[in-house]
């Protein structure tokens, strides 16, 4: 029996007899990407985790007095979220020109999220502060994830 022997013409006459099954799905994916991309708001979103020594954060805001975990993200919520901070950072970023400082500092207040992650990961290789923490000091820490979404 005799092997069949392909050509590499004969590949392209396969493109030229199905053409239309690789031109119609690469038109369609086009149209809709770009209907998606004109029509879906624009959305961006920046967001960190902080970790606090729990310690530092008690001492500070309310003094020698132990409070929960919940407590403490509740005070630094407040703080964060304080009209004096979201007015110094409203005119640090210029964004009371075309509006009032007050709907400037309602706008942020709004954008602005903090909550709770479940635990903190390490950052990689990036040698960062959390990788020379030990356990027992990663088990004190109090982390934070603060998001802005414009």
């Amino acid at each position: 029996m005799e092997e069949p022997r392909f050509d590499p013409l004969d590949y392209v006459s396969v493109f030229n007899r199905r053409k239309w099954w690789f031109i119609v799905p690469v038109v369609l994916s086009l149209i809709i990407g770009g209907l998606l991309v004109w029509q879906l708001p624009r959305t961006y979103q920046a967001s960190t985790t902080v970790a606090v020594s729990s310690a530092r954060v008690a001492a500070n805001v309310f003094g020698s007095v132990e409070i929960d975990r919940q407590e403490r993200m509740r005070a630094v919520s407040q703080q964060l979220l304080s009209r004096s901070v979201l007015e110094r950072t409203a005119r640090l970023e210029h964004l009371d020109q075309n509006t009032s400082i007050e709907a400037a500092v309602s706008w942020l207040r709004g954008s602005i999220g903090v909550s709770m992650p479940d635990s903190i990961t390490p950052g990689g290789n990036g040698g960062g502060p959390q990788s020379q923490l030990s356990p027992e000091q990663k088990a004190n820490l109090d982390t934070y994830q603060i998001s802005f979404v414009a």
